[in-house]
């Protein structure tokens, strides 16, 4: 998970570092191409601005959104981009604005769109080539053999930018007649409660199972604070817990 967080980290802050050059090369044309002249007259107070956004940026995607350290579906994820860098470029504005700095305001639009534009087109070809190279990928150990379960592993699956890979099913006292779904090991329901380390947990029980549902999250959540919950009910959110919006699925 650090590799990958590392991963995506680099990839922000060289869509940053890309962005700012390109808004900033008409304005090098502008001073005949000369560094020196650009510093003096504009470059510095555009570098106090770049940091600023920087710092800004890695603060609210690691810490507020957690893009670095959990795995959201795309479009959870583009909705958290645009909505972050549209409150930044309204700092990033307003910062100068108020200092009374002179910014050319087509080097801020070149700059800002690039961000738009290639912030999450180059998170999904990082993520595309670590899926390549077998970086990207996580063990999954689904909580459920029921109907809810089926549903839940079709909506992750259909994320494949996730990586979430099926390796376990938990069996349950649910009886379930249609299994062929299942292509992996099965455990039993204490077994399945131990903690194994780098595996993604998803606990999708079914709406009877409530007792087993308590048991599973007071287990298991002292071990997996990003672990995911499935309820049986749709549209039902769970204290605590995030939404992730998956096409037609839905989990928490």
């Amino acid at each position: 998970m650090s590799n990958n967080s590392r991963l995506l980290r680099v990839s922000d802050v060289f869509v940053l570092v890309l962005a700012f050059l390109l808004g900033q090369l008409p304005r090098f044309s502008e001073f005949g191409w000369s560094i020196s002249t650009w510093w003096h007259l504009e470059g510095q107070f555009r570098i106090y601005g770049f940091f600023i956004v920087l710092i800004g940026m890695l603060f609210i995607f690691g810490f507020l959104h957690q893009h670095y350290t959990e795995r959201k579906p795309f479009w959870d994820e583009l909705r958290d981009n645009l909505k972050v860098l549209t409150l930044l470029m309204i700092f990033d504005a307003a910062f100068f604005f108020f200092n009374k700095i002179h910014f050319s305001r087509v080097a801020f639009a070149i700059q800002w769109l690039a961000i738009f534009c290639l912030l999450p087109a180059f998170r999904t070809l990082v993520k595309l080539y670590a899926l390549k190279i077998g970086k990207w990928q996580i063990p999954l150990r689904l909580i459920g053999n029921g109907e809810n379960a089926k549903e839940a592993w079709l909506a992750l699956k259909s994320e494949g930018l996730m990586g979430y890979e099926l390796a376990e099913v938990v069996q349950t006292s649910h009886a379930n007649s249609d299994d062929s779904w299942i292509t992996v090991p099965k455990l039993a329901w204490q077994e399945g409660l131990k903690p194994s380390q780098n595996m993604q947990v998803v606990v999708a029980l079914e709406a009877e199972q409530q007792a087993e549902l308590d048991e599973a999250v007071r287990v298991l959540s002292r071990f997996y604070p990003n672990m995911i919950i499935v309820p049986p009910t749709r549209g039902l959110p769970l204290w605590g817990m995030q939404p992730l919006h998956s096409f037609s699925h839905e989990v928490l």
